[in-house]
């Protein structure tokens, strides 16, 4: 990628770059530090009630449980589970209604004949 020929760019170019040292940058990171540890210590940060503290995970542990109850339900909408047929359930309640009649009779032979 070409720049323009523009002269006030061609100048800027030209000027020295500042050149930054060991000790300006210790001095520099210093004052950074000072002056973030003081605006924690006007803020109160640090000083906060137990209570206070145990917010923000507690409500990132229910907005996880809302999110996934949430995609567990979409994903069971969007691939739903083979759906038994409505006749083979009626007929299989059938057989179980009738398996249980013969047990309570104490036979487990009837005069009747299976229909399922």
């Amino acid at each position: 990628m070409t720049t323009p020929d523009d002269p006030l760019l061609e100048r800027l170019r030209q000027l020295p770059g500042a050149r930054l040292d060991d000790v300006s940058a210790a001095r520099t990171l210093a004052r950074a530090e000072a002056a973030f540890a003081s605006a924690g210590a006007d803020a109160g940060i640090g000083a906060r009630a137990p209570r206070a503290r145990r917010v923000v995970p507690a409500a990132l542990a229910l907005w996880a449980v809302l999110y996934s109850g949430c995609a567990v339900r979409e994903l069971g909408r969007l691939f739903p589970a083979a759906a038994r047929s409505a006749v083979a359930a009626i007929h299989r309640v059938r057989a179980t209604l009738f398996a249980a009649r013969t047990d309570a009779a104490g036979s487990s032979r009837s005069s009747r004949p299976n229909r399922v």
